[in-house]
């Protein structure tokens, strides 16, 4: 039963993907994908993604709609620590692994995440080993990466992050619900969250060290 609402979020994102060859170099299709039954997590920001107005393609409002059904069965993480990313920061913010080596439905070349900011936050700077595809659902955020790399794409529009480039996020006055697609290296592993106390080349070398390693955290999201 619980397989049967997540296919056809499943099999929209595998369209998607089918129908943009350009990414082929960057985001290969997923390959031997297994449903695998993952346990439920809500978090706080749910009623914020219930409450998503329509976004403006019917492509998109098909995709959020998917993406609703499944949220009361999908397990909802985050990466950061309070001290990490602030207590507010975590009470608007989640994200599923919908494809992946930890996803509803495994698979090891490719993996497929919908993640959700409330309006106002800031993502601070972070990298990861694997290339990233965003696909803006809903939403304008602002998205930085050094050099000054600074892009505020709007619903359906694509913003790409290569291997171990910092970026970051501004979340304008609607809140941001993305399709992100990771491939290439360490798609299991977290992103890591970079201070801003260290040079560029200081911060990425931090990042990509022996702590660099993914950890299933418990989660403990305070509320108010």
């Amino acid at each position: 039963m619980t397989q049967a609402v997540f296919d056809p979020l499943v099999d929209t994102v595998k369209g998607f993907l089918h129908y943009q060859p350009h990414l082929a170099p960057i985001i290969s299709e997923p390959e031997n994908i297994e449903w695998r039954d993952r346990p439920h997590f809500s978090l706080p920001c749910l009623p914020e993604i219930l409450a998503l107005d329509d976004p403006p393609t019917p492509f998109l409002r098909n995709l959020q709609d998917k993406i609703k059904a499944v949220l009361p069965l999908a397990e909802w993480k985050q990466s950061y620590t309070k001290k990490e990313v602030g207590k507010n920061f975590l009470n608007h913010y989640g994200y599923f692994e919908l494809i992946g080596p930890n996803g509803h439905y495994h698979c090891d070349n490719f993996a497929a995440f919908i993640g959700y900011c409330g309006p106002g936050l800031f993502y601070n700077w972070h990298v990861h080993r694997a290339d990233e595809v965003y696909l803006i659902i809903n939403g304008a955020p602002t998205f930085h990466s050094d050099p000054n790399r600074i892009q505020t794409p709007t619903p359906g529009l694509i913003r790409l992050h290569s291997s171990l480039e910092p970026h970051a996020i501004t979340i304008g006055a609607v809140p941001l619900l993305t399709l992100a697609l990771w491939g290439g290296e360490e798609i299991d592993r977290l992103p890591k969250i970079l201070t801003r106390r260290r040079p560029w080349h200081q911060r990425i070398n931090y990042a990509i060290s022996g702590s660099y390693e993914r950890k299933e955290r418990p989660l403990k999201v305070e509320k108010g």
